[in-house]
């Protein structure tokens, strides 16, 4: 009996961890199918709004126009640290970084500048 259970417990973790494994293909997200962000040589464009996130002592992000989250390694400049205030913004994500906000993919900000009300 207990080979058995033995086999069946073998056969039950290597199915989960195939179930586990990365997939060649990188799902849609909203940024793929939306023109208000697009996204070249790891470099991420588009419009969107600042937003102070009260997470961790509370910080300045960007949230674009088609709903990403992105969180500014550093802080931003101070002529930016305004809640609701409409940008024009060029990111670079930083890969394989992780913060203990855990709010947005974590960037570094290339550009940034206001837009001014139409």
């Amino acid at each position: 009996m207990r080979p058995i259970l033995t086999l069946i417990l073998g056969l039950t973790l290597a199915a989960g961890l195939a179930g586990c494994s990365a997939s060649d293909h990188a799902p849609e997200t909203a940024a793929d199918s939306l023109d208000s962000v697009q996204q070249s040589d790891q470099i991420v464009t588009g419009t969107g709004t600042i937003s102070f996130v009260d997470i961790e002592g509370g910080f300045f992000a960007i949230q674009s126009d088609d709903g990403a989250k992105y969180d500014p390694t550093g802080s931003l400049d101070e002529d930016f640290q305004t809640d609701g205030l409409r940008v024009r913004f060029s990111l670079q994500p930083k890969e394989g970084v992780m913060t203990t906000r855990m709010w947005g993919t974590p960037v570094d900000v290339q550009g940034i500048e206001r837009i001014e009300d139409e």
